[in-house]
């Protein structure tokens, strides 16, 4: 059974399909679904030197990852943006973290991926300092 559209949708990519978040602490609850929606994307703006942190409690039972985009991501389904990958945490099970200091002002792009085969709800918190 596909598990119904989350609010943000679409938001499967960079650039402009992803929702933009405002805010200084931004707290997400939304579904994956490996077969279906395997991957979520967010832009959030982040001025130079501006740490961000980031982190995901996936669901039960499957490889979550958190990916952080760089300024200028337009896809994060290609081999030729790998290089605007700005920092990745894919640690095996449910749960990732991940901080980050910007190198520059710009839009950044969380994603949030299922690494494994599953599907169910997700809590993404991210808080810029």
């Amino acid at each position: 059974e596909i598990p119904p559209r989350d609010h943000f949708e679409p938001n499967d990519d960079a650039g402009e399909q992803a929702q933009a978040l405002w805010g200084r602490i931004k707290r997400i609850e939304a579904t994956l679904d490996f077969w279906d929606d395997q991957s979520d994307v967010y832009a959030i703006k982040l001025r130079r030197r501006q740490p961000v942190y980031l982190s995901v409690r996936g669901p039960s039972g499957t490889d979550t990852n958190l990916i952080l985009w760089k300024p200028g991501a337009s896809s994060v389904d290609d081999l030729h943006s790998l290089s605007l990958r700005a920092k990745q945490s894919a640690r095996p099970g449910p749960r990732d973290y991940l901080s980050y200091r910007a190198k520059r002002s710009g839009w950044f792009y969380v994603q949030v991926k299922l690494g494994s085969a599953g599907s169910g709800r997700y809590k993404l918190t991210i808080v810029k300092a």
